[in-house]
Order: structure tokens, then sequence, then C-alpha cells
């Protein structure tokens, strides 16, 4: 890579919430960003619109500087849908009228849906010319990459995953009946089924708890939980970070994540390098993380009863979720850890920069 140029990656502000954030916050935090001399630019902050728009414009601003003065090798955009597509595509658009490469990102588990809605519609479009004027298409898992390649063929499409860092030590296996679900508040995430679950294992003579961690839909939220009449058995502390999330992955029994749509989720990941018992759905990425079920339980996704039998049958068999929870910590070790993520960064870099 050239000694005046570098990766410039354009995403949202590490102290965001989102899995995209936690990338940025995790990728700096792990020396990955220094160590592949990588600028990152903030272009999304938790703010109103009027300060958003600022603060995407200041970069977008700050990104032409860079490219007039030669300071650009290759633009790496993180993206979603909506709000998070049309600011990547201001980006893309100004490193082409340079003639400098992009990688294109692609996280959140949205993506098909939002492009079945809008195919027709002129983002459907600009989303698929996108991708296939990348250098690099980077998807989180191999499912992800067959979805690219019937979106856009010919695009090139290379799978590097989220990751996580992996803890030295963790802590023995605790109570299955000791739950934790941590994400977005929100129907799609598989809250209701899981509260569901959670009134079933109660009828059936068990005492489970149920710690949940995220913010979102919590009117909805509250709602379902006197619905379902479980609100002695659940334990909810907001949004978490840092130590305490960390404390919440070492001390419970099972990670839970019944979600209907994902991509790779950190969630799963962190569970993982903590040795945690997992059940989450067959979408996304989540079979792939999993080892296809050697890692952790999958189950259909909006499915109540195969949610509450995976549970029940964990909190009767121990000696599985042990054997589960084990795998889980070796596939994070080996294929989600920093330095694997840096190497493949490295080799996409030093390809698309020739």
């Amino acid at each position: 890579m050239s000694a005046r140029r570098q990766v410039v990656m354009v995403g949202p502000s590490p102290l965001a919430h989102g899995g995209m954030a936690f990338w940025a916050k995790s990728a700096g935090e792990s020396g990955l960003l220094a160590a592949l001399r990588i600028r990152y630019l903030s272009s999304h902050v938790e703010a109103n619109r009027l300060r958003k728009f600022v603060v995407a414009l200041g970069v977008w601003l700050q990104l032409l500087g860079l490219l007039l003065r030669g300071k650009v090798a290759l633009l790496h955009v993180h993206v979603a849908t909506r709000a998070s597509l049309w600011r990547k595509l201001g980006f893309v658009w100004l490193a082409r009228a340079f003639g400098r490469p992009y990688v294109v990102h692609l996280h959140g588990g949205m993506f098909p849906i939002y492009y079945q809605r809008n195919q027709h519609k002129l983002i459907g479009r600009l989303l698929v010319d996108l991708l296939r004027r990348a250098a690099t298409v980077v998807v989180l898992s191999p499912e992800w990459r067959a979805w690219v390649d019937r979106l856009a063929p010919g695009a090139p499409v290379v799978v590097i995953p989220n990751a996580v860092s992996c803890p030295e030590q963790v802590a023995s296996q605790a109570d299955p009946l000791s739950l934790l679900y941590l994400g977005r508040i929100e129907a799609a995430k598989g809250i209701e089924e899981l509260l569901d679950a959670l009134r079933r294992l109660r009828q059936q003579g068990a005492s489970p708890r149920l710690t949940v961690a995220g913010s979102g839909q919590m009117p909805w939220f509250w709602e379902k939980v006197a619905q379902y009449d479980v609100a002695d058995a659940v334990n909810f502390v907001g949004w978490v970070t840092g130590a305490e999330k960390e404390a919440l992955l070492r001390d419970c029994g099972v990670f839970v994540l019944p979600s209907h749509q994902e991509a790779l989720p950190f969630g799963v990941l962190e569970a993982m390098a903590y040795g945690r018992v997992i059940v989450a759905t067959r979408v996304g990425g989540i079979p792939f993380a999993l080892g296809d079920g050697a890692a952790g339980v999958l189950i259909e996704p909006q499915n109540a009863d195969a949610l509450f039998q995976a549970l029940q049958r964990l909190a009767q068999h121990p000696e599985e979720g042990a054997r589960l929870a084990h795998e889980a910590r070796e596939r994070a070790r080996t294929l989600f850890s920093f330095p694997a993520v840096q190497h493949q960064l490295k080799e996409l870099y030093d390809v698309v920069e020739g």
C-alpha cells in the first residue's frame, strides 16, 4: 500500500448503537484499525436529524479533502439499509468521481426484505449498481454471499465474518434456567416467542429467570410481558456495554436470540467467546456461526414451541449444554477472533490495491 495513501473507512460512530458501531468500537480497541493503517471516519451519531445531517456532511467534506490531496488508497464503507445506504452512496459516488476503488461491507439482516420491497424503486436499482461496481463486496457469512451472487451476478464477493475479543478465562456453566437476551427490543427479534416459551417453562413447574438487555419498543415489550404473565421472571436492565455486558455474559446459563432475520449478530459471537450455551434461530449467518448446530441449538424462527422445547431439553440435560458451550468457544477463537479477521482484511486490501 502506498506510503502516502491509506484505507479510509466510513461507518457509524463507535459510541452509537447497533452492530456496525460495535464493529468499529471493537476494531479500534483490538488494534485492528491501527495495524492496517485504516483512517476511520464516523458518518453517523446518535442525535437528532439535523445533527446527523451536519455530521454526515462534515465527513463527506473531509473525504473530499483527502481525495483532493491524493491521500485515499481505497474507500471501505459499512452499509446497512435505509438511511445508512443513502449516506454511503454519497461517499461512494465521491470516490468514483476520483477514480478510487471502494469496498462495500454489508451489515444487517434486513437486506433481502428491503430489496424485495424496493427493487422497482430508485434505491433498489442503486443498491444493485453499488454492488456491481464495487472492487469487493464483504459479507458476513456464506449465506449472504449466495444472496449477493443472485442479486448482482459477477460482483466480487468475499466472506469476512464479524469478530469479537475472546477472554482468556471464562466462567463455568451456570444454571440453564438463567436466560439472557441481548439486543434490540422489537417483534422481529422474536421477543414474543421468548416470553411465550418462558411462560410454558413456568407452567411445567420450572423457575426460569430471563434478563433482557437492550433498548427499543419498550411500551410494546411491557405489554407483552403482562400478556404472558411473566413480569416476576423478567429482569430488564436496559442498554449495557463494557464490564456490565461482560458480567451478564459470564453469569448467564443460556444465551437466547430467536430473531426472525439476522446477518451475523455480535451477541451470538460474544456468547460463543464467553463459552455460553446458545439457542438461536436458523436465519442469516447464525447457522454458519454455530457450525450448523455443532456449537449451539438452532430452531426455526417464529416457533415458540420449538424454543420452549430447546430450553426445556437444556435444563434437563446440562451435559449437552456443556458440550455445546465448549464447541462454541473453540469456534469463536478459531474463526471469529480479531487476528483472523485482520489477516483476511489485509489480504483483501492487498488484492484491491494490486
